[in-house]
């Protein structure tokens, strides 16, 4: 599926939560290094910290990023842009590397009002179950959750 095809039908809706992913350019495993993984979720806080989008829930993986954000004033093209483009300048600096982080585009699922959002976040938490590297998620500790499930 090309960036182009991802980008149909998107659609920016301010209070509505979004599923997202950003994958690593090359799908390289970059957060197994730990001062990577502190760096991007030093990013994280820092977005939530001046922008009126919400993360409710994230988890990073070796080679990408899933998360739950409810929209705030900004699109999504410029929630994802500005997640996006601070971290790549952070990691890069640690990597000593000039070249593309993440690779171009996202993919966004917009949650339907029938969607549970506390069943989104528990979808994304448990990925790291689903790819065999823990057995429980809480063991994960690249992530953040809302809500107690």
């Amino acid at each position: 599926m090309s960036w182009n095809d991802l980008r149909k039908g998107r659609f920016s809706q301010a209070n509505n939560h979004y599923f997202l992913t950003f994958n690593i350019n090359g799908r390289q495993s970059h957060f197994l290094r730990s001062e990577i993984v502190d760096s991007f979720i030093s990013v994280l806080k820092a977005y939530e910290g001046k922008s009126t989008s919400e993360l409710l829930a994230w988890v990073i993986m070796p080679d990408h990023f899933h998360c739950l954000l409810t929209l705030g004033g900004e699109s999504l093209s410029a929630a994802v842009r500005n997640l996006k483009g601070s971290s790549s300048r952070v990691i890069n600096k640690l990597l000593n590397n000039d070249q593309r982080f993440w690779q171009p585009g996202f993919y966004d699922h917009a949650l339907r009002k029938d969607e549970d959002i506390r069943s989104v976040a528990e979808y994304i938490v448990n990925n790291p179950v689903r790819a065999g590297l823990v057995d429980h998620w809480p063991a994960w500790p690249y992530h953040y959750l809302r809500y107690e499930l």
